[in-house]
């Protein structure tokens, strides 16, 4: 017996959605300095914080410093008698001793016609200088930060409004783009430039008071010396206020910068449209989502939340597409399609709000938002599933409907799990405490097994949401196997009584142990061979199926009666070969064959020997249904259940024209063979 099994591999091809990236907002290195930059269609637009009038200040303050000291060498011209007693007072211990010189280092003024050190100035000279500075500079120091608030201030009243100009040009609040990183920056730089005023404000403060000092050690030796000295702390004292102001006017900027950067952080607006900095998007009009369309790769990273007002009458292709930080839509009764792509790869996006006025959804409207979980619908049930729903949207279908609510409602889920008597199969009705629809779902079941109980899992799945229910149930017990019966192609099993089936479940039989039948007979088995055959409980009510009980059994041979006749006559008639159908069993697949094995010549004659005379011989050919024989060894016929017709067997005359007196003969072998 020859089996032969033919296996076929299906291969299944597998295909991905990349989400499309979300373009990143324009970005420029070119204004990443002291100035707040926002971007509208790749310009940048600017307003000064203030950093470079505090900058110009200070060039204009050394200025004036260099102007006062000329102006302090032609007071000292002008009164020689005190310059020169303040000299001789308080600059013996840095003049150099009588006969002493320094070479290269003195130089005549000018103006005065005195010798004076290189590069340096009498003690005096230098206080006189610094006080007479220090007012104007006190002065200098409060209008640069008068200048700077109010650059502040300017900078913080058009953030707000979203305003901005450059080179004449407005830029529209609908297309402007905060850029935050740099505000935050510039907020920083801001600050350092206001520092560096009051650092100018302190150095200040320091030379005054060591001009005090020097004015204090000449105060007991002449009485010009003390007037010099009020003057020098009047002129410390205004610079103390002018560095106080202009660290004030610093930490004012800064928290104005700081206040602006916050308020740009993810709000933004557009000709008919908002988002908000709770990530909101309100689309108001048609002109608005043609708008937010043009402009959506800037925000869609910030968009957590889509509202489309009832005056909108369309919604673009791909308008949200990829929105990955998108929870939650709602569609106003001015749509009546959702166009193809229009919220695909929302992989965040749980629950959507439609209106009943909206009457088809695209091919791959919502493709691949794998987290949608409830969609509330203003209709009715029957409005619902009269909606023109196109491929791609399983996810939309598939998700909880919530109907008659035409908003988003708090609720819960409960769920009726109803279980088949085997546990095999399980559905699930899931309601709702807050409109009170429903939905009912096929579960997929799983089992874990032990000998004594199987524990059967049902799950079903909604967007993000899985429902289960888990039931251990305790097998019934093991079956004895009997055996009542066996022929060539059958065995019979003894099935348990009807009492233990009516506890334990019906009884099931098999004789591979994955194939299972009611039957407790097993037919069409191929004789003289072995089984072992399996009995198992279904399971009922309290009692899963049993671990199957088992028993081997062995079909009874073949039986087959195969008649050939002994003698034929050459020239005579036919003879038949027959198989007694009364006994035949032959089991699956049995059956018998009959063949010349010897006796036949190569070319299907038969040679007769002269009895006494074995050099006399005729040639006579042999016949099968009349057909004659070509080799001397060839199959004459298949017995098997249901073909059993019997074979005419004859030979034909002598071919020789003369033949003696006597009696010929010759045997011929048959072989009857039985396969399966």
């Amino acid at each position: 017996m020859k089996v032969k099994r033919k296996i076929m591999a299906i291969v299944l091809g597998v295909s991905l959605i990349l989400a499309s990236s979300v373009p990143s907002a324009l970005a420029t290195e070119d204004h990443v300095h002291d100035e707040i930059c926002g971007y509208s269609d790749g310009q940048c637009i600017y307003e000064s914080d203030g950093a470079e009038e505090a900058e110009e200040a200070e060039e204009a303050e050394e200025a004036e410093e260099a102007e006062e000291a000329g102006d302090s060498a032609a007071d000292e011209a002008e009164s020689g008698e005190t310059t020169d007693s303040l000299d001789s007072d308080t600059n013996d211990d840095s003049m150099p001793a009588e006969g002493e010189s320094d070479s290269g280092s003195g130089q005549m003024d000018e103006e005065t016609g005195e010798m004076t050190e290189s590069g340096q100035e009498s003690d005096l000279d230098e206080e006189i200088k610094e006080t007479g500075g220090e007012s104007d500079e006190a002065a200098d120091a409060e209008e640069e930060t008068e200048e700077l608030e109010e650059s502040a201030a300017e900078s913080l009243a058009l953030t707000a409004t979203g305003e901005g100009t450059e080179n004449g040009q407005e830029s529209g609040s609908d297309e402007e783009i905060m850029d935050t990183g740099n505000a935050a920056e510039e907020g920083t730089l801001s600050a350092d430039n206001a520092g560096d005023a009051g650092e100018d404000s302190s150095e200040t403060g320091a030379e005054t008071g060591e001009g005090s000092n020097k004015t204090e050690d000449t105060e007991e030796e002449d009485i010009e010396e003390e007037d010099t000295e009020e003057d020098t702390g009047e002129g410390s004292g205004e610079a103390a206020d002018a560095e106080e102001e202009t660290e004030e006017s610093a930490e004012s900027a800064v928290q104005s910068l700081a206040l602006t950067a916050a308020m740009s952080l993810t709000s933004a607006s557009g000709n008919g449209w908002t988002l908000d900095d709770n990530g909101k998007l309100t689309i108001s009009s048609d002109t608005g989502m043609s708008n937010w369309f043009s402009n959506r790769n800037s925000y869609m990273s910030q968009v957590k939340s889509v509202v489309i007002a009832d005056s909108v009458t369309y919604i673009s292709s791909n308008a949200f597409d990829s929105a990955s930080n998108l929870t939650s839509a709602s569609i106003g009764s001015g749509v009546a399609t959702i166009s193809a792509y229009a919220f695909q790869n929302c992989i965040s996006l749980t629950s959507i709000t439609i209106n009943k006025a909206t009457t088809k959804i695209s091919d791959l409207a919502f493709y691949a938002d794998i987290s949608i979980t409830d969609v509330f619908y203003s209709g009715s049930e029957t409005e619902w599933n009269s909606v023109s729903i196109s491929v791609g949207n399983t996810y939309v279908t598939g998700a909880f409907i919530h109907y008659n609510s035409s908003s988003a409602h708090t609720h819960t889920h409960s769920t009726s799990f109803s279980w088949s008597s085997d546990y095999s199969s399980c559905t699930v009705t899931i309601s709702c405490s807050g409109c009170n629809s429903t939905k009912t779902l096929n579960c997929t079941v799983t089992s874990e097994s032990t000998d004594a109980s199987i524990t059967y899992t049902a799950k079903a799945k909604i967007g993000t949401e899985t429902y289960s229910d888990t039931k251990t149930v305790p097998r019934a017990p093991t079956p004895t196997v009997t055996i009542s019966g066996v022929t060539t192609s059958s065995i019979t099993v003894t099935a348990p009584s009807g009492t233990d089936q009516n506890t334990y479940g019906t009884a099931v039989y098999s004789i591979d142990g994955s194939t299972w039948q009611e039957s407790n007979v097993f037919s069409s088995l191929y004789a003289g061979t072995s089984y072992t055959v399996y009995v198992k409980y279904q399971g009922k009510s309290t009692y899963a199926e049993s671990v199957a009980g088992s028993t081997t059994a062995a079909t009874d041979g073949a039986t087959y009666i195969v008649t050939i006749p002994s003698t034929v006559t050459a020239g005579g008639d036919s003879v038949y070969i027959t198989v007694g159908e009364d006994n035949l069993d032959l089991g699956l697949y049995g059956q018998v064959d009959v063949s010349v094995t010897f006796g036949v010549n190569g070319d299907g004659t038969l040679s007769l020997i002269r009895e006494g005379d074995l050099s006399s011989e005729v040639t006579c050919q042999m016949y099968v249904n009349d057909v004659a024989a070509t080799s001397d060894t060839f199959a004459v016929t298949t017995f098997k259940e249901g073909s059993t017709s019997p074979v005419a067997i004859r030979f034909g005359e002598p071919e020789e024209e003369t033949i003696l007196a006597g009696k010929y003969s010759r045997t011929v072998q048959f072989t009857i063979t039985f396969s399966q």
